[in-house]
């Protein structure tokens, strides 16, 4: 009879082991064709492309450069087919010199960095011009059309938006938040520069705007999150305030729902001639999320229409919640506003490989930042999402899901962790698409996904 039992365990366990194998097999290691050593990359990193040249800043070895020596920082020109560094500049080694988004026009390249400077420079990074700014700056600057003249806006951490000529620099017009803590001109540099060191990141311009024209001037307007309390719209015309919602007000906080943007922009879309704004929100009970919404909001703030959502597969946004000014994307699904507010779709991502862990806070396949591109594979329509892994994010994941369906079509285990926002294109010329991505392994990766490059929908 104990005989019976132990084999009865052994086929149990063996039964077990094969299906924790099948499981694991669905994860693929990647095929990569280059990889680069640019130094480590953020969800505000963009990838600017002339020719075979890719133009990609980097915060070089450490995020935080305050009381380190980090001369890997700057931005780096990367040849597209082969991976080699082309030019690394201005990185210098000392001062906080991490620099994410890089804008390029009209030959030039237009970017901010931690050390308190907007910079214009040529394609082989030759100083052109420098301008002394109120604090960080964190995401690509944008280009608007203005109708005699194009203008760039930069902003900072601390609540400064300006516009700038491009061709000199000069002010067109600039913007201060109401709270706005930083430096202006005729005011002691040196001390803030001091003062700058010893505070943490604020919770004003941070990521990159949605550009949209609201007042139907013809010009784009730029829609922020500050924090993850208003949606503010600022007239890109002007500089001047245009609407604020406010996303963390009583009514939100009072019925235990939470907005799940942080400092990053909501979904805008535009449905029977009204601008609106869609933001996730989430309701927390014992630790865990009971609830899961989106809300629409007009933009004089007037709540509209709330989506219910199964928090099983939506109870959690990355980076980025918006895919193609279409989408809203959480962990396990998105809501496509494609035909319009109420013809959403609501699509939930399955196929994922179950994953063991004791822990409760364990999380495989979260966080995630979907490419703005798609691709077909076995002719359906595909996203692209970089998942990072785990309560200890110790490892990232590739996915290629359907969007139509939400089935995952592929799995592909990164050599390292990331946040980037993955960008596709045949960049090194086979006549495949490639994905690059950059991880904090602090090299920038060049990944052959085996699909014709054709299959690429919007490069």
């Amino acid at each position: 009879m104990k005989n019976l039992v132990y084999i009865s365990l052994i086929i149990l366990l063996l039964s077990v082991a094969e299906s924790k194998e099948k499981s694991i097999s669905k994860l693929e290691s990647v095929k990569i064709n280059w990889k680069s050593p640019i130094g480590n990359v953020s969800f505000r990193t963009n990838i600017s492309k002339k020719s075979n040249t890719l133009f990609i800043g980097s915060n070089g070895n450490h995020f935080m450069d305050y009381g380190l020596i980090d001369d890997g920082n700057g931005v780096y020109a990367v040849n597209s087919i082969n991976g080699k560094i082309k030019n690394h500049f201005q990185g210098e080694k000392f001062g906080d010199m991490d620099v994410n988004g890089v804008l390029i026009h009209d030959n030039k390249l237009f970017f901010g960095n931690d050390n308190d400077e907007f910079l214009c420079t040529d394609l082989k990074g030759n100083l052109i011009y420098r301008l002394p700014t109120s604090g960080d700056i964190e995401f690509e600057p944008v280009l608007i059309k203005l109708k005699n003249k194009n203008v760039i806006v930069y902003g900072t951490e601390t609540g400064e938006l300006r516009a700038i000529n491009p061709s000199n620099g000069k002010t067109v017009w600039k913007y201060f938040h109401e709270k706005f803590e930083g430096w202006k001109e005729g005011e002691n540099r040196t001390l803030f520069k001091v003062k700058m060191h010893f505070y943490a990141s604020r919770d004003f311009f941070f990521d990159k705007p949605v550009l949209k024209d609201v007042n139907n001037d013809d010009v784009s307007d730029l829609i922020f999150t500050i924090g993850s309390y208003d949606i503010i719209i600022i007239d890109g015309k002007t500089g001047k305030d245009l609407h604020t919602i406010d996303i963390g007000s009583k009514e939100s906080i009072n019925d235990g729902f939470y907005s799940q943007l942080w400092k990053t922009a909501p979904l805008i879309i535009e449905d029977m001639g009204e601008v609106i704004a869609v933001v996730p929100f989430r309701k927390w009970e014992s630790s865990e999320v009971t609830q899961s919404e989106l809300r629409c909001f007009t933009l004089n703030g007037k709540l509209i229409k709330k989506i219910k959502l199964d928090p099983k597969f939506f109870s959690s946004c990355g980076n980025r919640i918006g895919v193609n000014e279409k989408a809203v994307l959480f962990d396990r699904g998105l809501v496509d506003f494609s035909n319009g507010l109420d013809a959403f779709k609501i699509t939930e991502f399955t196929g994922f490989p179950e994953v063991e862990n004791n822990s409760k806070w364990y999380i495989p396949f979260s966080n995630n930042i979907a490419s703005n591109q798609f691709i077909k594979v076995n002719n359906e329509i595909c996203l692209l999402s970089i998942y990072e892994n785990g309560d200890l994010r110790k490892n990232s994941t590739l996915a290629i899901i359907s969007v139509s369906s939400g089935k995952v079509i592929k799995l592909y285990n990164l050599p390292s962790t990331s946040e980037f926002q993955p960008v596709i294109g045949d960049f090194n010329k086979d006549g495949k698409a490639d994905v690059l991505v950059g991880c904090h392994d602090g090299l920038l990766y060049d990944i052959d996904l085996n699909i014709p490059s054709s299959d690429i929908l919007n490069k």
